[in-house]
């Protein structure tokens, strides 16, 4: 005899297959599958930073929305984020929001991020939320410099000498020793060990 429960539930795997095929095209970066995150996502993630921001934080929660998916977009377009499952997604969403926020207090009040929470995340191995606030303080380090800082520190990242680089990007090494000189000194900003305090 069979029962009303081990028969397939067409709604079910409509829903699922919908699911993937949104997955698929959201990791391909696809403008389908980011139009569909918008209208997904946009009003959770507006409730929720209206939610976190509080009174201290002046800024539009639909300012912070779009930065997220702008960082969204530019992720999977560039290949350094990849969703497996919806669940996934929003921790990621969250993730770059709740740091979105973070940012802006900070900008506001003047104070410094605890490193040692990030580091702690970071121990742990990374995963997608991981890669969102690492690639968000990236982004904060490169803000104000031009294109070519990007692919200097792309190359530097991935374990090319100073040489390599100017070889690679045509440029003197002299002008890619500063320049990855001035990354560091950002970087280092961003990260102030305990000496500095």
């Amino acid at each position: 005899m069979i029962s009303a429960n081990s028969l397939p539930n067409d709604r079910t795997e409509k829903t699922q297959l919908e699911t993937e095929l949104f997955l698929e095209k959201l990791n391909a970066g696809s403008d389908s599958g980011l139009e569909a995150l918008f209208y997904q996502y946009f009003e959770k993630l507006r409730s929720l930073a209206a939610r976190k921001m509080g009174p201290h934080v002046r800024a539009a929660p639909d300012s912070i929305v779009m930065s997220v998916m702008g960082s969204m977009v530019r992720g999977l377009r560039e290949g350094r984020f990849h969703v497996s499952d919806c669940r996934r997604l929003w921790n990621l969403l969250v993730t770059i929001t709740l740091n979105k926020i973070r940012k802006r207090v900070e900008k506001h009040h003047g104070e410094e991020p605890p490193p040692s929470a990030l580091y702690e995340q970071l121990s742990q191995g990374p995963g997608p939320e991981d890669i969102a606030i690492v690639d968000d303080l990236i982004e904060t380090a490169l803000e104000g410099l031009d294109s070519e800082y990007r692919e200097i520190l792309t190359r530097f990242l991935a374990g090319c000498s100073r040489t390599e680089i100017s070889h690679q990007l045509g440029l003197s090494y002299a002008a890619v020793k500063y320049k990855v000189s001035r990354l560091v000194d950002r970087f280092c900003r961003l990260f102030p060990s305990d000496d500095d305090e």
